[in-house]
């Protein structure tokens, strides 16, 4: 495979398990969009968060970080969704300073629904679309957790599936009255050994075993992940990749 990076992406996610399942989702829909990047290996894509040798922003420290920034936003806020919109519009400017020597050419907002998907989705597309960037940005809101996502890829159709992963699966179903699988979105439970906890139902599932969490995702297409990511936010998102990755397209000829 050809190495080298051409590619530098910005991420400003939840924490380590977004920042793990977001890159294998990315390069899947990119692979799809350039199927001449099959050829490559993904490491040609740098993921940064405000800097090179971090992989990604976490949500919980962009109100710290922006405080010792000297950096500044006008105006007056209140409520959630400017609250939301706050926080998105610290963490691109944060991305704008630290990256301004080295310009990043995307980068990338993820944030867990939670209770709220329509006001973080439109805080975060409003903090994107109201001001210039030296970069492109794409939004992808989980709904209610990154584990939906990961849950949405899991291919069970498939001739040769893991039978003793089917039969739990089943059992889920059973205890849940619901499929987890193609109703993700459902497991919407905050606490996370509730009954309807995407992460108790995806640790069942794996068993704590990440790498598979990993081959799932990869393995899935991306028409997959539009399919059963309808009401997770997947599809969202994905649509989101590919529409900026077409702008990035025309200005840079990947």
């Amino acid at each position: 495979m050809n190495g080298g990076i051409f590619l530098k992406f910005g991420l400003v996610c939840e924490g380590k398990g977004d920042a793990r399942t977001i890159p294998l989702i990315v390069w899947r829909v990119l692979c799809h969009q350039f199927d001449y990047l099959t050829d490559y290996d993904p490491s040609c894509i740098s993921w940064r968060g405000l800097s090179s040798n971090k992989n990604y922003l976490p949500w919980a420290q962009v109100k710290r970080i922006f405080k010792l920034s000297n950096l500044k936003i006008h105006g007056n806020f209140s409520g959630t969704r400017s609250t939301e919109f706050v926080s998105a519009r610290k963490a691109l400017l944060l991305m704008q300073k630290a990256h301004h020597s080295e310009p990043i050419d995307l980068v990338f907002l993820i944030r867990d629904a939670d209770k709220l998907p329509e006001q973080r989705y439109d805080a975060l597309i409003n903090a994107c679309n109201s001001f210039k960037y030296p970069f492109f940005v794409a939004v992808g809101v989980p709904i209610a957790k990154r584990e939906c996502w990961v849950l949405a890829t899991i291919t069970i159709e498939i001739e040769d599936f893991d039978s003793q992963l089917k039969t739990k699966i089943a059992q889920l179903e059973k205890d849940l009255g619901f499929n987890p699988i193609f109703n993700s979105h459902r497991l919407n439970a905050s606490e996370p050994n509730a009954k309807r906890s995407a992460k108790r139902v995806l640790n069942l599932l794996t068993d704590d075993n990440i790498a598979l969490e990993d081959t799932w995702i990869s393995s899935a297409t991306p028409e997959i992940y539009i399919n059963r990511g309808i009401k997770n936010g997947l599809a969202m998102f994905v649509q989101n990749i590919k529409k900026q990755l077409s702008q990035l397209y025309k200005k840079r000829k990947i």
